[in-house]
């Protein structure tokens, strides 16, 4: 009842298929090229499936992904690889942790992933957060942190040890490039960047310092240039990070060196603050 529609020959690999609030969604993961899992959706079992506008929610980071539903969430279960050598500069080898994504479905039938509520709701431990040094442009108050975006600007936090819940809102005027920075070292950027590339729409992790020319591991296509409020959550558990975007995508990565380390928000010609950030585990 259903062909590949990519225009590719890859195999359409640990399909899912059911029905939740009378929509029919099919799940699939393809193997080449881009590894990512894909949905489609119906009013009936036998279609036509179709693809909606936005057919991933998460990066190459998670792959393998199973829909399953307790008849009234649905979620989304498949695995953050390991990397070659257990190293945070190596290529995503096969399985690794388990990862869920809880799905809500929009009006016109499409979805888009949150971290789970039930898991959120069990983070409830309010830790302080507190900078320990910050670029001198950037302006500090109880209202946010202001970038002035005047090149390329730090804001550092302690080490991170455990399991968290990171939130705020970035509010964006014009910027090049902003986002999180982790394995930080004495000066400039850490070698884990999570970065909101505003002039190419994407958002990406760089296993890597190099965030100017070098390529990220993983991207997700995000329309950076349409919104000026941009809410996020962090989920980090051990070595497995995912960064949820409101009502949009989540990117999952694997960062060995992002326990145990300092961590900051940084920004590139980025006229940006950061409000209402908070931190649970």
């Amino acid at each position: 009842f259903f062909t590949n529609d990519m225009g590719t020959d890859s195999n359409l690999e640990c399909p899912s298929l059911l029905c939740y609030q009378n929509k029919w969604y099919l799940f699939f993961s393809d193997q080449w090229p881009d590894r990512l899992v894909h949905y489609r959706v119906s009013d009936k079992i036998d279609g036509s499936f179709d693809i909606p506008e936005k057919d991933v929610f998460d990066s190459n980071g998670f792959y393998a992904g199973r829909a399953e539903t307790d008849g009234k969430n649905l979620y989304l279960v498949g695995w953050n690889g390991t990397k070659d050598t257990y190293m945070d500069d190596g290529k995503y080898v096969w399985a690794g942790n388990l990862v869920t994504h809880q799905l809500l479905q929009r009006e016109d039938g499409s979805l888009y992933p949150i971290a789970v509520k039930s898991l959120v709701e069990k983070l409830n431990h309010e830790v302080k957060l507190k900078p320990m040094g910050a670029t001198e442009e950037i302006e500090q108050t109880k209202q946010g942190c202001s970038f002035s975006g005047n090149g390329e600007e730090l804001l550092n936090f302690k080490k991170l040890k455990g399991n968290y819940i990171l939130k705020g809102t970035f509010e964006k005027k014009e910027a090049d490039k902003f986002g999180f920075t982790f394995d930080l070292g004495e000066k400039g950027l850490g070698n884990l960047n999570l970065v909101f590339d505003v002039k190419n729409n994407k958002l990406k992790f760089y296993n890597g310092k190099n965030i100017e020319a070098g390529e990220p591991q993983s991207e997700m296509m995000l329309e950076l240039d349409e919104m000026d409020r941009i809410p996020f959550m962090l989920m980090i558990s051990d070595s497995v990070v995912s960064v949820y975007i409101e009502e949009s995508c989540v990117l999952t990565a694997r960062m060995y060196n992002v326990q145990e380390r300092p961590w900051g928000i940084f920004g590139i010609n980025a006229k940006i603050k950061v409000t209402n950030l908070q931190m649970y585990k």
